[in-house]
């Protein structure tokens, strides 16, 4: 006959851990050791932030997050579906933002499920692959589909960055160069970021300054987020005025070139050589070159004029730098 036991008295411990039940561990409360600045931000209600991340397909935004929130890249496509969603909470020159990603898929079919997330958005990320100019050239399509969804007040208030990814490939694999895509992005008015997803070249410094531009852009009070009852009348007041816009504009018909437009165009147009149609002279370095580009894109770019000619007149304008570079060492 066995003697009876009494039960274990479960253990205490000394460390961290409290009494064990079958195996688990139950852990008590650990003695709080936070630094002076971090209590300190404790005591604010952390900055709500939004930002909605936007770019034609399998261009690399869904990487470009990955790399930067899990420091890692992922090789595989795979597409986004709608709308992913993502926070995270940062310190930002210690003020503690909570971070909320939307990352949109870029196929057309999911442009009204985009639509609903740029009003309320406090940040733009729009995205393009370098080794991809159909990414490139699509990138006004993106910021129309933007601008009709949210006034043109609140979209400047909005932190705007144009990110190039894939900028680890060779020079010669890339079908959009630096000049030319700052260029874009200083037209718009947005900021302009190398980035590589892959080797994350660019991604800290972009981030970095995206937050840091949302925090004083938010702390400014210059955006505030709509009312949800006036968000349907908002889309239909906004609808019918670029319908009334635009049929205004058809009554008074195209506007003529300026002078100066008017002799790019016809150089443009009539020159026998790249040389003469950029208006350079043969031999002219890789800098002079995209001096005079800039120049003449100002004048001739789409979004900065209506004049009917303009938009062939650029397309010539950039086959003609890009003939020239190609022969410039």
């Amino acid at each position: 006959m066995s003697s009876s036991r009494p039960p274990n008295k479960p253990e205490q411990s000394n460390g961290s851990t409290g009494p064990s039940f079958e195996g688990v561990k139950v852990r008590s409360p650990k003695t709080q050791r936070r630094s002076s600045a971090f209590a300190a931000s404790r005591t604010q209600k952390p900055l709500r932030v939004r930002i909605v991340i936007v770019g034609q397909e399998n261009s690399g935004k869904s990487c470009l997050i990955k790399r930067y929130c899990e420091k890692r890249f992922v090789s595989k496509y795979m597409a986004t579906v709608g709308i992913d969603y993502g926070a995270t909470r940062i310190f930002v020159d210690k003020r503690e933002v909570s971070v909320h990603i939307f990352d949109t898929s870029g196929m057309d079919m999911f442009s009204d499920v985009r639509n609903e997330f740029y009003r309320d958005a406090h940040g733009i990320l729009l995205v393009f692959d370098v080794t991809r100019r159909v990414s490139f050239d699509c990138l006004g399509n993106w910021v129309r589909e933007i601008r009709t969804e949210v006034d043109h007040t609140n979209l400047d208030n909005i932190v705007c960055i144009l990110a190039a990814n894939k900028c680890e490939v060779d020079p010669q694999k890339r079908e959009v160069d630096e000049v030319e895509a700052r260029l874009w992005a200083e037209l718009y008015g947005f900021q302009y970021f190398e980035t590589s997803a892959s080797s994350g070249k660019g991604i800290g410094d972009m981030f970095h300054t995206f937050f840091s531009s949302l925090v004083r852009v938010v702390d400014a009070g210059t955006v505030k987020t709509p009312n949800t009852a006036k968000k349907m009348t908002g889309t239909v007041t906004k609808v019918k005025e670029r319908m009334s816009s635009s049929l205004a504009d058809k009554s008074k018909g195209s506007p003529q070139p300026s002078p100066e437009q008017a002799a790019l165009i016809r150089r443009l147009r009539t020159g026998r050589d790249p040389w003469e149609q950029l208006g350079v002279i043969r031999g002219a370095g890789r800098e002079e070159v995209n001096r005079v580009y800039r120049k003449h894109a100002m004048l001739l770019h789409p979004d900065k004029t209506e004049v009917s000619p303009a938009q062939e007149a650029f397309k010539i304008l950039g086959q003609a730098r890009n003939s020239i570079l190609r022969m410039v060492k």
